[in-house]
């Protein structure tokens, strides 16, 4: 779960990313969608991207590690719970 202060990282984390990539932001114009998302979500881009070279940057590598262990933690946390709540509660039969 977020806390207060992990969520002020992820913004801040975010905000330092979005300053530093500015100037290169013309690499987002001719970008595919499914690429800007997946670069935000601190995800590698496709090979073809131009985003690809923007992942390179060391703000945007802290970026996709702090969501990646973020990702890590709710796993952890409640995904596997609810996963296993969910194997022992679903009906065998459809309804």
């Amino acid at each position: 779960m977020f806390t207060r202060r992990n969520l002020a990282k992820a913004v801040g984390l975010l905000v330092l990313l979005v300053v530093a990539s500015a100037p290169r932001a013309w690499a987002v114009e001719s970008a595919r969608a499914n690429d800007v998302a997946r670069y935000l979500a601190g995800l590698e881009p496709a090979a073809d991207s131009p985003l690809a070279a923007l992942t390179r940057d060391a703000a945007w590598q802290q970026h996709a590690r702090a969501l990646n262990q973020a990702w890590s933690g709710l796993e952890v946390r409640r995904l596997a719970r609810i996963r296993a709540w969910s194997s022992w509660n679903r009906p065998t039969r459809a309804i």
